[in-house]
């Protein structure tokens, strides 16, 4: 389970790879000031961490086929599926590439709050044991776990409004090695980096490997200033 990059807010750059440990300068300030709860690991793999993508149904197959033409890969059989607890109905498929896994979402009804704002979805071996791990560390739960056609699946938010699904399948998924570690990109405001890094680091079992203060501007489209100055 793996967040290999954030922007933080507009003015600080924090980088995470997930699976060492290590403290920057910037983590070390408040992981000082407060006792970070240990979590139990129920990571699985980052090719089973999958970027969600939402898209028109007129639009997903020419969406598919681009990622495909693009990165390489593969996909599996595209269904039409019920993947909340409430009454829905969304095209589904998985676009497996060597540079990561995206699922790609087409709804037929409206989507129901608040799927469609997750970012990412990680595999886990136990969703009850992720949740608690996450609720230690910080996170709200904003869907509990439900039952899915292949599983059971939750959604929860990270301290600052990062929201991700946590997913386990009833019968063990098995994906192709990632040939590129990938990258996610999350923004959180200013007043509430601090908690969301210290949040995730936690639960993820990670380490911050990059911390510049003063980021590029060009990280969110300001081409001729630095962030944090």
């Amino acid at each position: 389970m793996r967040l290999k990059k954030i922007l933080a807010g507009t003015s600080v750059a924090i980088f995470l790879t997930i699976g060492f440990a290590c403290e920057s300068r910037y983590f070390s300030t408040f992981a000082q000031s407060l006792q970070i709860a240990k979590t139990t690991g129920v990571a699985v793999g980052p090719q089973y961490d999958t970027t969600h993508v939402y898209v028109a149904p007129q639009d997903f197959d020419r969406f598919v086929a681009s990622l495909i033409a693009t990165f390489g890969g593969t996909t599996t059989k595209q269904g039409v599926f019920t993947v909340t607890p409430t009454p829905s109905s969304t095209m589904s498929q998985l676009v497996m590439t060597p540079a990561g896994t995206v699922s790609v979402f087409g709804f037929k009804t409206p989507v129901p709050y608040p799927f469609g704002l997750e970012r990412t979805g990680y595999l886990v071996t136990d969703v009850d044991e992720a949740i608690r791990a996450a609720k230690a560390t910080g996170a709200d739960v904003l869907v509990a776990p439900f039952n899915d056609p292949i599983g059971r699946d939750a959604i929860i938010q990270w301290p600052g409004g990062v929201n991700t699904q946590l997913y386990w399948h009833t019968t063990a998924p098995s994906y192709a090695p990632l040939q590129t570690v990938p990258e996610n990109r999350v923004y959180a405001s200013q007043d509430r980096v601090d908690a969301f890094v210290r949040s995730f680091v936690a639960f993820s079992q990670g380490r911050v490997v990059s911390d510049e203060p003063r980021a590029p501007g060009v990280e969110i489209g300001r081409h001729t200033e630095r962030i944090g100055e």
